[in-house]
């Protein structure tokens, strides 16, 4: 998935956040969540930024019997909610369930 790196640039110059630690940002915050799984950990999460905000991509397993939607919500939530707080991003969070494991 893509990555892309975000540029806070202020008075004193400028920092710039590889894609990289976005995404595993992203990833830490969807593994925090009981019953899922990122499907794949290592690209099992990208990150888009456009202008300020951030398109994150989350692919999970998820446990069998849990109710998807509302497991949906949970990740979405704790993503965006790692991202606003770790880099000040507005954040959309698209997720997607890709296996269902017992």
């Amino acid at each position: 998935m893509k990555q892309d790196d975000l540029v806070l640039a202020g008075p004193r110059g400028r920092i710039t956040v590889p894609g990289a630690a976005l995404a595993a940002t992203g990833l830490r915050a969807a593994e925090r969540i009981s019953c899922a799984r990122p499907h794949r950990p290592r690209r099992g999460v990208g990150v888009e930024l456009e202008e300020g905000r951030a398109l994150v991509r989350v692919e999970l397993a998820a446990r069998l019997g849990e109710p998807l939607p509302g497991l949906g919500r949970s990740v979405q939530a704790a993503v965006a909610e790692a991202l606003a707080l770790m880099f000040a991003l507005e954040t959309r969070v698209d997720v997607t369930i890709e296996e269902v494991e017992h």
